[in-house]
């Protein structure tokens, strides 16, 4: 019926346009007729009574064809250990949502030879995990993921994706092995599987995708690296964010002896508020504190300051800074410099408001992990920079500086800090690597980097380097699965070319869960280690 519908087009739409109103009609006749009282907004609910699954099949506008590069819509590796853990036993939490039957939870599960280290999450009992999607502006929309099976007698897990919001479901995979016994259990490797979803995924708020118990298990699932792709729709303004907030993580009370101010107002970008979380002691001290801020992961295109709240108190109660993490645009609402003009925002908010928070100024240190660490590496080396300024490229070339500052707020003052910690940050958009990691495309305003040289050079910390620049501790894991360990030693390497005066750098050559003895107060993020709770 469904694909009926779609060759038939704009003829069955009439139809059923056609229809619903003789069906809201009629309803009113006999309103009248009986002479009946009915408020008008029960009137509109008999036409809103119309079966959705129908209305939404018949209802499609006439939009553009999806076109341009493959762009990273949304991806979780269920590595943060803010959200996740490190060693197993988390449920899933917003924008995840567990819709498994008797209050059955799906959860992580560490594991040493996990796709990206250390969890995968494992499916079990009568699970459901579903994921709901904006995807407003995009389209060709395609899922990715791993699965993998160990101890395996029977049971299976059903992927499957909704188009309504999950009134609907359409079977992607029914993920299952030959049968085992007691005595031969079968086992199934990391594999990565692919399927693109119908167009009725297209330009579609309601999109959920789910992972859940078929069959009953007698053996060990899992899925890892869930990631959601598309192309971009011509004329059409992606939502602000492909998932709901996270409500549920953002419920936090903080540890006595720390006042949080959870939703500061700094400034306007892009036509919005822009927002950071502040710790400082209940007690102010005697005199001004250093600041320690986090910026956020999560490959310019997710995450949120929330997942770190408990970080910055512990930096309140453990370490003596004043604790502030910060949300900046996503790629999916604005693409490269408006992520850097919101960190720089932050900064020049913070020394504005220096008496009030009793803080010291000329003690700001900021650190971030993956995207994060980008930049945090880049408000490092373009401190207090502004349009105009000129600086010169690999390629010999001179051009102008790009708007770095923005005009959120907070003019008069100065952007620059004084440490920068970079944990496994991408850093070198002149590699194929970055050529084909659609993460960077969509930094790059849907543009592939070989595409476009110069914009890419200027979104490279590297590319400002200069002896003035703060000191920069930098560490990597050469088993890094997400982003090339090079990118940390060629960032390296142009800082120390220009002159920087402290480049403390460490590529670690074990695995990422071998880190924990070596760091033991460090837990692990995504694809490097973290420094969430120093």
């Amino acid at each position: 019926m469904a694909s009926q519908l779609n060759t038939e087009g704009i003829q069955v739409n009439d139809v059923f346009k056609t229809w619903k109103k003789r069906v809201v009609l009629v309803a009113m006749s006999v309103i009248l007729i009986s002479g009946i009282a009915v408020p008008v907004h029960e009137v509109r609910a008999m036409e809103d009574a119309v079966p959705h699954s129908i209305l939404n099949t018949t209802q499609e506008e006439n939009i553009p064809d999806p076109e341009g590069p493959e762009l990273e819509i949304y991806a979780e590796n269920f590595d943060d250990p803010d959200n996740f853990g490190s060693t197993g036993g988390i449920a899933l939490r917003a924008p995840w949502l567990q819709e498994g039957g008797g209050g059955s939870k799906a959860k992580t599960s560490s594991s040493t030879t996990a796709p990206s280290l250390p969890n995968m999450i494992k499916i079990d009992g009568t699970d459901a995990l579903a994921l709901p999607l904006d995807l407003t502006g995009y389209g060709n929309i395609r899922l990715s993921y791993y699965t993998r099976a160990s101890s395996y007698i029977s049971g299976s897990i059903i992927i499957e994706w909704s188009k309504d919001g999950g009134s609907s479901w359409a079977t992607l995979e029914t993920f299952e092995l030959p049968p085992g016994t007691p005595d031969v259990k079968n086992k199934e490797g990391n594999t990565l599987k692919s399927w693109t979803l119908g167009s009725e995924a297209n330009n579609n708020s309601t999109v959920k995708i789910r992972f859940r118990t078929g069959d009953a298990m007698q053996a060990n699932m899992y899925i890892d690296n869930v990631a959601i792709y598309g192309q971009a729709i011509p004329g059409i303004t992606p939502a602000p964010s492909p998932v709901p907030p996270g409500e549920e993580n953002t419920e936090f009370t903080p540890p006595q002896g720390v006042t949080l101010y959870e939703d500061v107002e700094i400034g306007t970008a892009g036509g919005r508020a822009i927002y950071s979380s502040i710790a400082v002691p209940e007690t102010a001290a005697a005199e001004p504190m250093p600041v320690m801020v986090y910026i956020h992961g999560g490959g310019w295109n997710h995450g949120d300051r929330k997942q770190a709240l408990n970080s910055i108190c512990n930096y309140v109660l453990k370490r003596g800074y004043i604790g502030v993490s910060l949300d900046y645009r996503l790629t999916p609402e604005a693409p490269f410099p408006a992520q850097i003009q919101d960190v720089k925002l932050a900064i020049r908010y913070l020394r504005a408001h220096a008496a009030q928070y009793n803080l010291d100024p000329s003690r700001i240190g900021v650190w971030g992990s993956s995207a994060g660490g980008h930049l945090a590496a880049l408000l490092g080396t373009t401190g207090d920079m502004v349009a105009g300024d000129t600086v010169e490229l690999d390629t010999g070339v001179t051009v102008d500086v790009p708007d770095l500052e923005g005009s959120g707020g907070w003019p008069e003052y100065s952007d620059k800090v004084q440490a920068v910690a970079d944990w496994y940050g991408p850093a070198d958009f002149t590699t194929t690597f970055a050529n084909n990691y659609s993460s960077v495309t969509a930094l790059l305003g849907g543009h592939r980097a070989f595409d476009v040289p110069e914009q890419a050079r200027l979104a490279m910390p590297g590319t400002y380097a200069s002896p003035d620049d703060p000191p920069f501790w930098i560490r990597h894991g050469d088993a890094d699965a997400t982003i090339p360990y090079t990118d940390s030693v060629t960032f390296a390497g142009q800082l120390q070319s220009a002159g920087v005066s402290i480049v403390d750098m460490k590529v670690y050559p074990v695995r990422v869960m071998d880190l924990q003895e070596r760091l033991p107060r460090l837990p692990m993020r995504r694809h490097g280690p973290s420094l969430m709770n120093m």
